[in-house]
């Protein structure tokens, strides 16, 4: 990349990290607000799980990555490297967090909630922008397995709302239910009958 190049990618890359945490903050409330309507199933949030708060990450990341494909002209190979590489570190992160610090507490907070996805969003995109900064010829190798580990990730976007596997990676603590909550769920008479079968 030039120097004008480097400059606009990192002045896209922050504006990258907004992007993705407004327009996540909005796909956490799209279920709910639009009433379970099957677009908010899949692009927003359908419950609490971990795995919800990637999807509604993932989503307006991989966004933006299309939106800097268009306003920069950049090698395709490296940059799909690159996405690929921030978007798992930007899971990984937002996955042990919220695991680790709910098990630790025993329970979650919506500001801890808000910072942790704030922060790997960032991590996500230093990640890739540290990629992208490298030597060219070193990341071009890597694209295949790029490509496999991206389609993997849409797979399990596309699939494990609607069929999750039954881990607490999956799992609305609020409701003890996986997936797609049922109409008209009575919160608390789910979870307590989830708690009967532990």
């Amino acid at each position: 990349m030039t120097y004008r190049q480097k400059e606009r990618f990192q002045q896209l890359e922050a504006w990258g990290v907004a992007f993705t945490c407004l327009t996540g903050l909005l796909l956490h409330f799209s279920y709910r607000l639009s009433g379970g309507a099957v677009w908010s199933i899949l692009f927003g949030a359908a419950n609490g799980s971990v795995w919800e708060t990637v999807k509604i990450m993932a989503l307006p990341y991989l966004c933006w990555s299309i939106v800097e494909l268009c306003f920069l002209r950049l090698p395709l190979k490296n940059f799909v490297v690159a996405r690929v590489t921030g978007l798992y570190v930007m899971t990984a992160g937002t996955i042990a967090f919220r695991l680790l610090y709910a098990g630790i507490l025993g329970t979650s907070y919506a500001w801890a909630d808000i910072l942790g996805f704030a922060a790997f969003a960032a991590l996500g995109f230093l990640a890739s922008s540290k990629v992208m900064a490298a030597d060219s010829n070193k990341i071009r190798p890597w694209f295949p397995a790029a490509a496999f580990a991206l389609a993997l990730f849409i797979a399990m976007y596309l699939t494990f709302t609607v069929n999750p596997p039954h881990i607490s990676l999956f799992l609305d603590s609020s409701t003890g239910t996986y997936g797609i909550p049922p109409r008209n769920l009575d919160a608390g008479a789910v979870y307590l009958d989830a708690l009967k079968e532990i």
